[in-house]
């Protein structure tokens, strides 16, 4: 509840014009990150549902006069991603907002606002921060974590290799060439080859200048040779702020038709003000928003030290 006791200064400054700046640094805008690490959609159900399917084997050669013969396609897992709501609130006096002289009321439905953009970051980053799983629950087809080196396809063990890709390993010249090659290798849920093209680098802050360095040099970072860098240079860097591993780093395929982390949105944040029921004249300003983000194939995210 904010009352008139809330300013305990000896002056009460906050009901006389004598403050020359009210000092705020929540009172700002929040910076807006996930969607360079999701893709966004939109939802008007209270749930969304992603199935898998695989087509067929290669065709085989054929005797002639032989009969060709048939096959069915694949039938997989679902992931279902269910909206989930969230909200917060305050409560204003009456007498308050007749006499502060600090605009609160604005001010704080500003920060209202804020924090749920800022609720959304944190949401968003849950997974990338605990991509093995071990605080928060976040499963894909095969219901097993982001990174995991027991991953399957639809054919179990013969699409296995397409999934070890949990490097747990120090960014570095050596462990971008390594997630390369992953994608070069890369194949389908029939065994077939399917190579992707990385495009964005995933860093934590601590990391920003290591990515510039080894993208940026001629040569091959960290080395006195005459080797040439010859990563590739089409992939950009993204440092990522809300990563709390000083060591995390990603690779992905994000413009890839089948990166699979999305960001589902029924409803963005709202405003609510009203009279609270109690007929006292004091107001409640409440805001509230429904979002669920998650993964069904994390094939085009190489995860790396998470």
């Amino acid at each position: 509840m904010l009352q008139t006791g809330w300013d305990t200064s000896t002056h009460s400054d906050v009901f006389k014009k004598v403050v020359n700046k009210v000092f705020d640094t929540t009172d700002r805008e929040y910076i807006k990150e996930w969607k360079e690490v999701y893709k966004a959609k939109k939802m008007t159900d209270l749930f969304e549902r992603d199935t898998q399917m695989a087509g067929f084997e290669a065709a085989s050669e054929l005797a002639e006069s032989e009969g060709i013969g048939l096959q069915d396609p694949v039938r997989g897992a679902d992931k279902t991603y269910t909206v989930k709501r969230y909200g917060t609130a305050f409560r204003v006096s009456d007498l308050m907002k007749r006499t502060n002289k600090w605009d609160l009321v604005p001010k704080l439905t500003r920060n209202l606002s804020n924090m749920q953009n800022y609720c959304k970051e944190t949401k968003a980053a849950e997974v990338w921060n605990d991509p093995t799983g071990a605080t928060y629950t976040y499963k894909g087809f095969d219901t097993l974590d982001l990174a995991e080196s027991a991953h399957t396809g639809l054919l179990g063990a013969s699409t296995a290799d397409n999934y070890n890709n949990y490097g747990d390993v120090d960014l570095s010249h050596a462990a971008i060439a390594a997630a390369e090659q992953y994608f070069d290798n890369m194949i389908d849920d029939m065994g077939h080859v399917m190579p992707m093209s990385p495009d964005k680098l995933v860093v934590a802050p601590e990391l920003r200048h290591t990515a510039a360095e080894i993208y940026r040099s001629d040569k091959k970072s960290g080395e006195m040779s005459n080797t040439a860098n010859v990563l590739n240079k089409g992939v950009s860097t993204f440092v990522y702020h809300f990563l709390t591993s000083s060591t995390a780093w990603y690779l992905l395929a994000k413009n890839h038709d089948l990166y699979d982390m999305k960001m589902w949105t029924l409803a963005e944040p709202d405003i609510k003000v009203e009279d609270a029921a109690d007929n006292s004249r004091d107001t409640i300003i409440s805001s509230q928003q429904y979002f669920v983000s998650g993964f069904g194939d994390p094939r085009a995210i190489y995860c790396g030290n998470g």
